[in-house]
């Protein structure tokens, strides 16, 4: 952990600006909604584009906040079987999951690349609004590999210092709290 703490102090900053945009997307999709919901009840008119706007403001606000998640270990896990190994044993687990998940995540990761290259050779666009289909492509793009990196990291810091590693990860780098 020690030689990875400014990498992780880095990464925390990142990892704050990320949060923000995921939560203030978060919201305008609720605004928006609320907005469609009312306006299409006392008008009979919806917001124009509102649907691509929500996929957009849902794909940003989950592939932002992705990576945060993956590093600290914030998705849901069943952990039946945890008491039956000791600590030790768990760490091991975690860090070959964690390595197992980042590695496996590099295919989806280039993929999206492609498509996002794909997109932007042929110049798509959404439906109603015109909007550049590359651009969300490569955020998606950029959410998966951010992910993938992290849970690599996650998987060697949990395989160098174990237990301690878990536990100074979700302690934080400086970045936001789960």
């Amino acid at each position: 952990m020690k030689v990875l703490k400014p990498v992780l102090s880095l990464a925390g900053f990142a990892e704050t600006g990320a949060m923000l945009v995921s939560a203030l997307s978060l919201f305008a999709m609720m605004l928006l909604t609320l907005t469609d919901v009312t306006t299409r009840s006392l008008f009979s008119a919806p917001v124009y584009g509102g649907a691509e706007v929500t996929q957009i403001l849902l794909a940003t606000s989950v592939f932002l906040a992705m990576p945060s998640i993956s590093l600290r270990d914030g998705h849901v896990s069943v952990d039946l079987f945890d008491f039956l190994f000791p600590e030790r044993i768990r760490s091991l687990r975690d860090a070959v999951i964690s390595t197992g998940v980042g590695v496996a995540l590099t295919w989806p990761a280039v993929v999206l690349v492609h498509h996002a290259q794909r997109s932007m050779s042929y110049n798509e666009t959404t439906l109603f609004l015109q909007i550049p289909v590359f651009w969300i492509l490569y955020l998606i793009a950029a959410g998966v590999a951010a992910s993938a990196a992290l849970l690599i990291l996650r998987g060697l810091v949990l395989l160098i210092d174990g237990p301690d590693g878990a536990v100074a990860l979700n302690d934080g780098a400086g970045g936001a709290q789960s």
